[in-house]
């Protein structure tokens, strides 16, 4: 994890930043940066690293779609989505969008295909990537898991983390990335910008990149 950070408010200004701070801290490149739709994402990210694909979190995605129904038929409409996601191909995909667009389900809650559509383009690149990547990338499950966790802990600093606060009230902090030969035990010198391109992956707040 190359570091968390806290905003007020999230929008293209922001990311901009964030991007700029990594690209600035020796992030070479982003190969896909799985985000919950978060506003202006998409804009910083193609003009900071313009070679990125943008991956929707499925899991929201579908949250959303369920949304519409009631709790007693969630779990069938859940079973008639899942042959979209779990298709072979973005190609497959448009198919099961299309059968579930005229099938029951589809036909009872019409504003489900539409939304699927309007979020096609970033819904399909994992499709490029073989089953177990696919795993890693489909959802920003790990990354709320990771925030849930931080929030149930004291607030006094640990080792390795860094916490500033801004003119603006941004918060932000950085942990230290890992020592490859003294697994745990965090690298002498750290400082939140110092170079990470030997960093394996990135997590932000509801978004993951994974950094080539």
């Amino acid at each position: 994890m190359l570091g968390l950070w806290i905003e007020q408010t999230e929008g293209a200004k922001f990311w901009l930043k964030v991007f700029n701070d990594l690209k600035t801290r020796g992030v070479g490149d982003i190969l896909i940066a799985v985000t919950d739709g978060l506003k202006g994402i998409g804009e910083a990210l193609e003009a900071v690293f313009p070679q990125a694909a943008l991956q929707t979190c499925i899991v929201h995605l579908l949250r959303n779609s369920l949304s519409f129904a009631g709790w007693k038929e969630r779990k069938l409409l859940a079973a008639a989505l899942r042959p979209i996601y779990t298709a072979v191909s973005a190609e497959a995909a448009l198919a099961e969008l299309e059968a579930f667009e005229r099938g029951p389900w589809g036909q009872k809650f019409p504003m489900i295909g539409p939304a699927w559509r309007c979020a096609w383009e970033r819904v399909t690149p994992f499709f490029a990537y073989p089953p177990a990547v696919k795993r890693l990338i489909y959802t920003t499950n790990a990354i709320e898991s990771l925030k849930g966790t931080s929030r149930n802990r004291p607030c006094s600093p640990e080792p390795g983390l860094s916490l500033h606060k801004s003119s603006s009230d941004e918060q932000w902090m950085t942990a230290a990335s890992r020592c490859p030969r003294r697994r745990g035990t965090p690298r002498r010198g750290f400082s939140p910008h110092a170079g990470c391109a030997d960093a394996p992956a990135l997590l932000t707040s509801h978004t993951s990149l994974r950094a080539l």
